[in-house]
């Protein structure tokens, strides 16, 4: 189980923001995870700067561990005006080791 501690921000590029989000391993099973993130629309991708991220790393969950994990994050004021709204999103892969 994974998701967002809150599902909008809203930003002001330049401006560092930290957001959290909670992973949960809901089996009877220590579960190797790592999550990759996703940024729409693609124009706006090269401007969303993660500076610190829990998808850097694989994770170990055991079970039933809940975990809340971090990300620090700039959009940088380069970004073009005409793009008001920036989506994050991330899928949570289970690994074999």
């Amino acid at each position: 189980q994974f998701g967002p501690k809150v599902n909008s921000m809203e930003v002001v590029p330049g401006k560092f923001y930290t957001a959290s989000y909670v992973a949960k391993n809901n089996t009877d099973e220590i579960v190797i995870g790592q999550a990759v993130s996703s940024v729409a629309p693609t124009d706006a991708a090269s401007y969303f700067k993660k500076l610190e991220c829990f998808c850097f790393n694989k994770h170990v969950f055991n079970p039933h561990e809940e975990v809340e994990m971090t990300l620090r994050f700039v959009i940088e004021p380069e970004l073009d005006e005409r793009i008001k709204d920036v989506s994050l999103s991330y899928n949570f892969f289970k690994l074999k080791s």
